[in-house]
């Protein structure tokens, strides 16, 4: 139906589709007073009228009533799942394959699913010599089942809500339906089945890689060494995806990793190294996790970890062993949560899991007393202050925190062995003082604490922050949006609970990551926006792909296109903001911020020289 003028509109879009289930007795027809206006309005009010109604649910009620005539009434029923008509001369895919309930809104994903599956046992029948009839069986027997079973629990959807005996009106229902949707540990494993219905497609060869996929895995951890130059990390992955995220081709990948990888380390000394040092025998992954040596003897044990616990399913190992690293995101200035969140949008299983291994290689997790009860997850969000108060709040300590991260950056230094760059060891600092980094963070109100759309809130304040600031295209900053943006692809393989302390844990970093940088004046004016259709963007996309540059230049200018298609309000401030953002990347050099050194450390710049240099 056609959306009519809300307050609603901007959400979304145009129009809007709607499904719903009419539960009646079998064998018995829907009234027809239940179908009209009157009766549509009556049945989607509570007894308490409309002051018991959010805004939301007042919107649907009236879209439909005011629709009435216009709503399409028909009795639902199953069909079996058929891929080809009995000669096996005739293909049949989607809905021609597998009508279903639209509950769960799966027909065009299962549909998508279809073809690609069935493209690839085309293919293999042509290149084989084998018959058509082999194609479609194979096509036959890879989908029968899952869909099966997603027809099944599309079914099951739509009749979730529904009386028990002695029940008197629809509370308890919804109740239980919200449940089964929201809690992990609802009886029915609701949301564990949906999971694997979203992870559960056919794993095709990797004939059927895409260019992408192939070319990330080329060049992984197998082939060059996660870091070079003791402490710098190898961005290869990353810019690759960014590239093909501009919308560059595999060709134009490869003469950008030409470019770059002459820089990295080949993993073979290390894979050598190790293998003649003395820990081969290590067994304990906890014992490695944060030590930053052996990266190749934890690739061994996670492989083994890898099928052994989660048979073979890499996202089910995110899922399982992620959370307990989440809060050492910080780790490697910010690059091992980078490399996981965009291996995981190259779809790169092998790269996914070196990433993670990258991650407990690294990990410097944030220190804090998890026992105190207003540090608990539960009371996170409902505080008074905004991202902006959180800033502020930090500026006006200035002083006091550069003196402390001067003296835990001494301390390092000189006790630790621990040989990084000054702006990872600022950040460090800020972590051992975690506590507070806690309280600052549950002192915000956020919009909501669900963790996807919150992950994409978070995004929007790091890319605000990296924006306005006074130093234009300011390093560690630029390292905030796109860790923050790699969370986000993480964030949907985790489990709820988990995936809101992964966003409070990148909360804590982007704020330890600003006050590293001696908290920056946010002064920048927004810009007037010039990019203001979808053309203009993939002009100016195209043209930042085909410049020499760093790989963070292809991140930002990405990241800042993707949230300005998602954003409905073209010229709002917030659209402004991505572009801004964008020509910021585009437009300026790499600003290092110079840093006070600790007394007798000589230059505190020094730290970061090597960052810079090679850069170049």
């Amino acid at each position: 139906m056609k959306i009519p003028a809300s307050n609603f509109r901007h959400d979304v879009g145009e129009s809007l589709y709607m499904f719903g289930n009419f539960a009646i007795p079998r064998g018995q027809a829907i009234p027809d007073c239940c179908k009209d206006a009157v009766g549509l309005h009556c049945m989607f009010t509570p007894p308490e009228g409309d002051t018991a109604m959010t805004p939301q649910a007042k919107y649907i009620r009236d879209a439909v009533s005011q629709n009435a005539k216009d709503l399409h009434w028909s009795r639902f029923q199953d069909v079996p799942v058929v891929y080809h008509d009995a000669t096996k001369k005739v293909l049949l895919l989607g809905d021609a394959a597998h009508g279903f309930c639209p509950a769960l809104g799966q027909g065009a994903t299962t549909a998508i699913e279809d073809a690609c599956v069935a493209s690839h046992y085309l293919l293999s029948a042509l290149k084989n010599g084998e018959g058509v009839s082999v194609a479609l069986d194979n096509i036959a027997k890879a989908q029968q089942e899952r869909v099966s079973t997603i027809r099944d629990m599309s079914t099951e959807a739509g009749e979730h809500i529904r009386f028990e005996d002695g029940e008197k009106d629809g509370r308890s229902a919804l109740l239980r339906d919200m449940g089964a949707w929201c809690d992990d540990e609802s009886p029915t494993r609701w949301r564990e089945r949906v999971r694997t219905m979203s992870t559960g497609y056919k794993k095709m060869g990797s004939e059927c890689k895409t260019w992408l996929q192939g070319l990330v895995e080329e060049h992984g951890s197998q082939r060059w060494h996660q870091e070079f130059n003791t402490f710098l990390s190898s961005h290869l992955a990353c810019g690759v995806v960014g590239l093909a995220r501009l919308g560059a081709d595999e060709e134009r990948a490869r003469q950008w990793i030409a470019a770059y990888s002459k820089k990295l380390e080949p993993a073979a000394a290390h894979i050598h190294s190790e293998e003649q040092g003395e820990d081969t025998a290590l067994t304990d992954l906890a014992a490695l996790r944060g030590q930053r040596r052996n990266y190749y003897q934890v690739l061994k044990l996670y492989r083994a970890r890898l099928e052994e616990t989660y048979g073979g399913d890499v996202r089910r190992l995110i899922r399982g062993d992620f959370p307990a690293l989440s809060g050492g995101v910080a780790a490697s200035l910010l690059h091992c949560i980078i490399n996981l969140g965009y291996t995981v949008n190259s779809g790169s299983e092998a790269c996914m899991l070196e990433s993670m291994v990258y991650l407990h290689h690294s990990h410097k997790d944030i220190q804090y007393d998890p026992a105190d009860p207003a540090l608990r997850i539960e009371e996170f969000g409902h505080g008074a202050l905004s991202f902006a108060d959180a800033l502020r709040a930090l500026r006006e300590q200035r002083s006091g925190l550069v003196a402390a991260q001067q003296a835990a950056e001494k301390r390092m230094r000189e006790a630790s062995g621990w040989f990084s760059s000054t702006p990872q060891y600022r950040i460090a600092a800020m972590l051992e003082d975690g506590g507070r980094l806690m309280q600052l963070a549950h002192s915000l109100a956020v919009p909501t604490t669900e963790a996807v759309p919150l992950g994409e809130w978070l995004l929007d304040a790091a890319i605000e922050l990296y924006a306005l600031c006074e130093h234009r295209n300011e390093f560690v900053l630029v390292h905030g949006v796109t860790s923050t943006w790699a969370l986000c692809q993480v964030l949907p393989l985790l489990d709820a609970r988990d995936g809101l302390v992964a966003v409070r844990a990148m909360l804590c970093v982007l704020l330890a990551a600003y006050a590293a940088q001696g908290c920056p004046e946010l002064t920048r004016a927004v810009a007037e926006p010039t990019l203001l259709a979808l053309e203009d963007w993939r002009a100016f996309c195209t043209a930042t792909a085909a410049r020499d540059e760093d790989e963070h230049l292809y991140k930002i200018v990405a990241i800042c296109r993707e949230r300005w298609f998602a954003c409905r309000q073209k010229m709002s401030r917030r659209a402004r903001l991505y572009e801004m953002a964008a020509r910021t990347a585009y437009d300026h050099d790499i600003y290092w911020h110079k840093y006070e050194a600790p007394a007798g450390l000589g230059d505190g710049a020094l730290g970061v020289a090597g960052v810079r240099d090679n850069l170049k």
